[in-house]
């Protein structure tokens, strides 16, 4: 499959890239984006392939004049799902991006700078785009389900991300069994570990390692038995470790 991709900020604004000033830079994105699926790999297995190549055109007012600022970028992706595993599925996925598409368009989209007013005489009356996005970012994550009998089953999932031009990683691990009384109720026990880690550049501007533990129990009303059946009703107890 191949597609042209074109977004806008009129079309496509986002509060959390403008920040809480409401400020989004002027801007028009263009993704070329080809896929290639159900590559069959082994007896139920099937591989994904994704690249992306994403460039922005900037408005007439504003310039990348930001060290590093980066205009384009590339997004790659292959993922394998294995079916019938353990009466369930499994997902390994590894991502890899470059300069624009590693930050906020890891998503696989290009969506928008944050800007500020720039009260520089040199460039007067024009808006700058405010943040650096040289580098490149990487994702290797796998999760899925298992059946542990007629009336249970277990979710999980690993990750670790990679971002080198934020200088921080994150690692993920979570684990939910879940027991179902009927089709529709059931119990689950939710279990998550996070770990941010930072580089010393990172450091030396303030920001710090940090680590976080989770521990859920809920009681579930959803539309199946499946582990992953939306939508979702949880009245639920959460108990967490900083």
């Amino acid at each position: 499959m191949a597609a042209w991709v074109r977004n806008t900020s009129e079309a496509l604004y986002d509060a959390n890239v403008a920040g809480s000033a409401g400020m989004m830079a002027d801007f028009s994105g263009n993704n070329i984006d080809l896929r290639l699926d159900e590559i069959r790999t082994n007896n139920n297995g099937e591989l994904s392939l994704v690249a992306i190549y994403g460039t922005y055109s900037e408005a007439a007012e504003q310039d990348f004049i930001v060290d590093n600022q980066k205009d384009s970028g590339l997004f790659f992706i292959a993922e394998h799902t294995q079916g019938n595993f353990f009466g369930g599925f499994n997902k390994l996925s590894f991502s890899y991006a470059t300069d624009a598409m590693a930050g906020i368009g890891a998503n696989g989209q290009l969506r928008g700078f944050a800007y500020q007013e720039n009260n520089s005489e040199q460039l007067k009356a024009n808006d700058y785009l405010a943040e650096s996005n040289h580098g490149t970012w990487y994702r290797i994550m796998d999760f899925g389900s298992v059946n542990l009998g007629e009336s249970a089953a277990l979710s999980y999932v690993i990750n670790y991300d990679n971002d080198d031009n934020k200088g921080s990683s994150l690692f993920t691990v979570g684990v939910r069994p879940q027991y179902n009384w009927n089709n529709n109720l059931s119990t689950i026990l939710d279990l998550g570990y996070d770990m941010v880690e930072y580089q010393d550049a990172a450091k030396a501007n303030g920001d710090q390692d940090n680590k976080l533990a989770k521990v859920t129990l809920a009681k579930q009303w959803h539309a199946g038995p499946n582990v992953f059946a939306r939508p979702v009703i949880r009245a639920f107890a959460h108990l967490r470790k900083v």
